[in-house]
């Protein structure tokens, strides 16, 4: 077991290079576009850099790390500790230290680069690329950037690891290229459907802040539609299905009274849901606007409000905010703008909200995230105590 495997805690197989854990594919393979071809006269060797986390590899950059800095530049925690810590990696690249810093690994990667000489416009050997390996989760995928000699990312490769995670990319795929011209959208570069591979333009621009302001008011207000939506009753018999699993968790009678108030008769616009409406899903262009990135989880026929409740609940959830959610977003001035412009009353967006939190609870238990289904559950109390 050589180093790399030590540090990740898993074998490193002969032909196959360093296994990710928890799947049963290899970084090589990955790099090659899982063509399964990484050895022989085709191989390519990639010298890399491997930045572990928790025991597992979580970034692979270029042997010259500083060629990956513009991708490293755009990802900005959001805890000081954090942005110190991403700030000496960073730094690290620039001087070319980074092999001295804990926990980075130096590899030699084995991989068929002609799967990406198909699928790529203009794809040349002397392309860089860098990956970034999301946490174990249903949707987990790998992000690959590919940035060309003049420092400029030429396209962002998204490579499924599970089931799930390919419907998500392919499901993303479909909705962009539907919406297209609605407002700043990545640009799709190809898919590959069988694989659950597929490749978007790089959209370049900064972080932004964490609060909601007029210009996240204008993005949703752009993904309304002017036709009615489904009344949200006929939502109901599928969600009580996915909830009779929670039994032992959550209070029945809480749910239940949660689910009445998905009962309201009045039509909703239909909107186009991002689902995962959150600030680092968002960057500011050089134009000043703001686009929307990650779209896997976008419905193209969705409700409204359900994108304003992913941005406050889901930022509650991780930074540990105990403010009443509820009470925030019926104050917020400019949700009141929102729910005027989508003619949305009280009861309705109560009715919304419920059905996302009922939803988000239920995500939390398939996934086995006892910490959410928690939060959820307190959301749904303080919704309902109103």
């Amino acid at each position: 077991m050589n180093a790399v495997a030590h540090e990740y805690g898993t074998d490193r197989e002969p032909g196959k290079g360093t296994i990710i854990p928890g799947t049963h594919l290899s970084l090589d393979s990955i790099f090659s576009g899982l063509s399964g071809s990484t050895q022989g006269s085709e191989a390519t060797r990639l010298p890399v850099r491997i930045i572990s986390q928790f025991g597992a590899p979580r970034w692979v950059l270029p042997a010259d790390a500083r060629r990956a800095i513009p991708v490293l530049q755009s990802w900005r925690p959001y805890s000081v500790k954090s942005r110190m810590r991403w700030g000496a990696i960073v730094s690290a690249c620039r001087l070319r230290a980074l092999n001295v810093l804990p926990g980075v690994i130096c590899d030699d990667l084995s991989c068929d680069l002609s799967y990406w000489g198909k699928q790529l416009q203009g794809y040349s050997h002397s392309w860089a690329m860098a990956a970034y390996i999301g946490n174990p989760s249903p949707t987990r995928k790998v992000l690959l950037f590919f940035i060309d000699e003049a420092a400029q990312v030429r396209a962002v490769v998204k490579v499924s690891l599970c089931p799930a995670a390919k419907a998500a990319i392919l499901n993303e795929v479909q909705v962009l290229k539907r919406i297209r011209g609605r407002l700043s959208l990545p640009q799709v570069l190809f898919s590959d459907s069988a694989e659950g591979i597929a490749g978007q333009s790089w959209v370049e621009g900064r972080n932004v802040p964490r609060a909601f302001g007029r210009e996240h008011l204008e993005l949703l207000m752009r993904l309304a539609c002017e036709r009615p939506c489904a009344r949200l009753t006929e939502r109901r018999e599928q969600l009580e299905t996915r909830i009779a699993s929670l039994s032992s968790l959550v209070d029945s009678s809480l749910v239940h009274r949660a689910l009445s108030l998905l009962d309201i008769e009045v039509e909703t616009m239909e909107c186009v849901e991002h689902g995962d409406f959150t600030p680092w899903n968002m960057r500011r262009m050089r134009d000043g606007q703001l686009a929307l990135i990650d779209w896997e989880w976008s419905v193209e026929a969705g409700y409204p409000w359900q994108d304003v409740c992913r941005y406050f609940y889901v930022q509650a959830y991780l930074f540990r905010d105990a403010a009443n959610l509820w009470n925030r977003m019926m104050r917020h001035p400019l949700l009141a703008e929102y729910r005027r412009h989508l003619d949305l009353s009280t009861e309705a967006a109560r009715g919304l909200t419920a059905y996302f939190l009922l939803r988000f609870l239920c995500g939390s238990h398939e996934e086995g995230d006892l910490g959410k289904v928690a939060f959820a559950t307190a959301k749904i109390q303080e919704l309902l105590s109103k």
